[in-house]
């Protein structure tokens, strides 16, 4: 196993955990979430993206400054390791909003056995996400005033799996896809589990370029070797 592949894994869940939490002090804000998983059990790709106002990014601004750093890319490649080239941070701002995207750089194995899990059990491939549970903020469900702060936050969860998904808790399975919209408290309650079948056998993209090339070939040679032999 390559070791950067590791390390991406444990310094992607920390710099995924300092961003969530900062807006969760902040307020609103709407997440959206992309993974791959492979069938070897490694995160393909692993993308965030946070959308929020630009009232909440000042807010941001503020601790980042208070920390004497002079932007967010700054502190979140100064804490997590950004130069180290693991994984991309950006900013895009669509006239007051701004979305923050965290994309990792390369696969990763998971290495955090609490939050982050990819594990086989048989044929099954089994994968569990609570990077964003809060026992904490969980406790404030039944409060009035954190119901209305919270109403503002939303989380749109997309994965794919390698093998047809068996059993999920997600809203909408189709195939070796699911996808969760969570809003409210259940942001902070909610892990993204999932268990799908394994492929048997699974080809590599140029493993099926190549076959496809030579079923062409065979394709245009035989007709022509018949032909010539009628002549």
């Amino acid at each position: 196993m390559n070791p950067d592949q590791k390390r991406l894994g444990t310094t992607g869940v920390f710099c995924l955990i300092f961003l969530f939490f900062t807006l969760l002090i902040c307020g609103c804000f709407t997440m959206d979430t992309q993974v791959r998983v492979g069938a070897d059990g490694l995160v393909q790709d692993y993308q965030v993206g946070i959308t929020m106002n630009q009232y909440v990014y000042g807010m941001m601004m503020s601790g980042v400054e208070q920390n004497g750093q002079t932007s967010l890319r700054e502190a979140f490649s100064d804490e997590y390791g950004a130069k180290e080239n693991l994984f991309s941070y950006e900013e895009e701002w669509t006239g007051d909003d701004v979305t923050i995207t965290v994309t990792s750089k390369a696969p990763f194995s998971v290495d955090d056995k609490e939050k982050l899990t990819i594990r086989r059990e048989g044929n099954y491939l089994i994968y569990e996400d609570s990077l964003f549970v809060s026992e904490e903020q969980s406790a404030y469900s039944d409060n009035p005033m954190a119901n209305a702060m919270y109403s503002g936050m939303g989380s749109h969860y997309y994965l794919e799996m390698p093998g047809k998904i068996i059993e999920s808790n997600a809203n909408v399975v189709e195939g070796n896809k699911a996808e969760w919209h969570i809003t409210g408290p259940a942001v902070f309650s909610t892990a993204y589990y999932a268990k799908s079948e394994v492929p048997a056998f699974v080809v590599p993209n140029l493993v099926w370029l190549v076959g496809l090339i030579v079923l062409i070939l065979l394709a245009v040679w035989l007709p022509a070797r018949r032909r010539e032999r009628y002549w």
